[in-house]
């Protein structure tokens, strides 16, 4: 999961480098290389987004949704439970004046 997650802004850096790129090209003097360079950092950053999304799942990183699907679901419930318990306790007061 979050290697798709990590294809969205890895996609994102290669189209603004491959733009990067084609305006260098276009380019005269000094901002010619400026430009190459910028786009091959910028291609560099796509493939290192994309080497950490599939490299955190490796390590034990969890993904965007991963907290909430384990522990952090389990203890959003019992909240809610106990919200739902005290908003249930207020109503019988109310009704009983």
């Amino acid at each position: 999961m979050v290697v798709l997650f990590s294809l969205i802004p890895a996609t994102v850096f290669l189209v603004i480098g491959y733009f990067v790129l084609h305006a260098s090209a276009r380019s005269q003097g000094a901002l010619k290389p400026f430009g190459q360079y910028l786009a091959i950092w910028l291609f560099i950053l796509a493939g290192l987004i994309v080497f950490g999304g599939l490299l955190g799942p490796l390590v034990g990183l969890q993904g965007p949704m991963g907290g909430m699907m384990t522990e952090g679901m389990g203890q959003h419930m019992q909240r809610m439970e106990t919200m739902q318990e005290e908003q249930l306790a207020i109503l019988r007061e109310l009704r009983e004046d």
